[in-house]
């Protein structure tokens, strides 16, 4: 089985019941939020407005022809528990307003999040209409992180940075949470995990996993070139 579709593990969207259109829908959302996306807060939350008759000039390839078609995908993810949603509404008008479940999402992406359940994030939870916010009444959430990063002092798992790092050298890792933060400086806006940020940075630029180096018969790491261990002397064979 093809380990990834576009970029998430084809494993983990079968068990949320989720297809290769719904993955291409994610896709797409999740770049264009990474992007221009029209952005507001929701009671601490970043959510992104989609419009559907946007996804459908995007994405003519999924054939979806009518609004609630894609509607319908959507309020798939959110079902599943990799989005959450917001509506807002007026004389005629309707708003769709999302944002990410980062407990799931980020089960879909590897990222070293151990998956718990696709109900870990509610996907119906309650949330107030945008134009009903009283900016003078917001209250920050902390982030739901464990560390900092030591010289960039950006918050982040420490887990999933430390995965990071093995998969592609800190210097690489080091280089895109600054990225990351530079971006987000620019757009007035902070993230929760600047590593999970890094990391969909980097895949968006096609970076791929380091291979992972060759060991000895004992564990330790060969030097390319020679022709045993330099930690142990055993012949490489």
């Amino acid at each position: 089985m093809k380990y990834t579709i576009e970029g998430y593990s084809q494993a983990r969207l079968v068990e949320l019941g989720l297809d290769n259109t719904d993955a291409l829908i994610l896709r797409w959302f999740s770049d264009f939020f990474l992007g221009g996306m029209d952005k507001r807060d929701i009671d601490g939350k970043q959510y992104g407005w989609v419009s559907y008759s946007k996804v459908m000039e995007e994405l003519p390839c999924c054939g979806l022809t009518k609004p609630a078609s894609v509607a319908r995908r959507m309020k798939k993810l959110v079902d599943a528990g990799v989005l959450v949603a917001s509506f807002q509404k007026g004389p005629g008008w309707t708003k769709a307003w999302y944002a990410f479940c980062e407990e799931t999402y980020y089960t879909l992406i590897g990222n070293g999040v151990t998956p718990t359940s696709k109900e870990a994030c509610h996907p119906h939870e309650k949330v107030r209409n945008p134009s009903t916010i009283d900016s003078s009444t917001k209250k920050e959430r902390e982030p739901r992180t464990s560390a900092r990063h030591p010289t960039l002092d950006v918050p982040m798992n420490q887990k999933r940075y430390s995965t990071l790092i093995t998969e592609f050298g800190q210097e690489k890792v080091d280089e895109y949470i600054q990225i990351v933060k530079d971006y987000a400086s620019s757009k007035g806006r902070r993230y929760a995990d600047y590593a999970a940020a890094a990391a969909n940075f980097m895949r968006r630029d096609g970076l791929k996993p380091r291979e992972a180096p060759k060991r000895c018969k004992n564990g330790h790491e060969l030097i390319v070139g020679l022709t045993y261990c330099p930690t142990c002397g055993v012949d490489n064979d």
